[in-house]
């Protein structure tokens, strides 16, 4: 697998130091009678600052690759290094994104979605993107979003979290720190969630399949102890407890869905031209 070069994960290299100046601040060739001293002295301090940022920059990403014993790779856009366990964190970034984009276009095959969109849209992923409460109150997201349409569902915003996974792997584990996302989202954002939706293609804990959506489950991702202090600003199990709104996890496991997906059942939806035609009808009674 080929990976981006090192030096993409600093945000990229400063610009080359000017001909006539170097890195001490040292002469180099003979610098144009045109410049005056001025503009050599400022030219100068701006390299000296570039290249200052760019090697701590290199510093930290050194100090955040020997800290995991994973691969892992630079997220877009925002300078940071995302870890994965197991498998490679390219590929899995890539098999995640299609899972996403896969889990949206199969949403709208279904016409009960007005609109949708996933977290790699430039516009519409801020409505996907939270923050924990408490502790170090780090950032979370959902991978896909949207509106959806008709029935008793009509103008309903939903979130969803999409596993594309090819057997159970860890998922259980995911689903409980998910079920936390989806009350802390609820309790504090509710008009951005009616809805949770978990779409993967393996299930997983088939033992305990038919509780999953329970408020008993919903209750123990709340209390695992990673979740507990950032969620409830509290290290004690039985303070937390206390502090969970009966109310509020009653309308999250009644709103959490389970999704199975598979190769086959995505073929398996209306054709895009039909869906046309059920669009064009929409618009021309003023549906949509």
């Amino acid at each position: 697998m080929t990976h981006s070069p090192w030096w993409t994960l600093t945000g990229g290299l400063p610009a080359p130091m000017p001909r006539s100046i170097s890195p001490s601040g040292g002469s180099g060739r003979r610098s144009s009678p045109r410049r005056s001293s001025a503009a050599r002295r400022s030219s100068m301090a701006i390299h000296r600052s570039s290249w200052a940022r760019f090697a701590s920059a290199c510093c930290t990403v050194t100090r955040r690759a020997k800290r995991s014993n994973s691969r892992w790779e630079a997220s877009p856009g925002n300078g940071t290094c995302r870890y994965h366990r197991g498998m490679p964190g390219e590929a899995m970034h890539i098999k995640g994104a299609d899972g996403a984009r896969r889990a949206k276009r199969w949403l709208d095959s279904t016409t009960r979605v007005r609109s949708s969109w996933t977290n790699e849209d430039s516009v519409m992923a801020s409505k996907l993107e939270f923050n924990w409460p408490h502790g170090e109150k780090r950032p979370y997201s959902f991978d896909v979003g949207g509106i959806l349409s008709g029935g008793e569902f009509d103008g309903h915003f939903f979130v969803g979290e999409c596993k594309n996974y090819d057997d159970a792997s860890d998922q259980g584990t995911h689903y409980d720190d998910w079920v936390a996302k989806c009350y802390l989202t609820r309790r504090d954002h509710h008009r951005l969630a009616d809805h949770f939706m978990w779409i993967t293609w393996h299930p997983f804990r088939v033992t305990k399949w038919t509780s999953l959506c329970s408020p008993e489950v919903v209750t123990e991702g709340l209390l695992q102890p990673r979740n507990i202090e950032r969620i409830f600003d509290t290290q004690d199990r039985e303070e937390a407890l206390t502090k969970i709104d009966q109310d509020i996890l009653g309308e999250v496991a009644e709103r959490l869905w389970l999704i199975v997906l598979h190769e086959k059942q995505e073929k398996l939806v209306i054709t895009p031209q039909h869906r046309g035609l059920i669009l064009a009808h929409q618009a021309e009674k003023g549906e949509i």
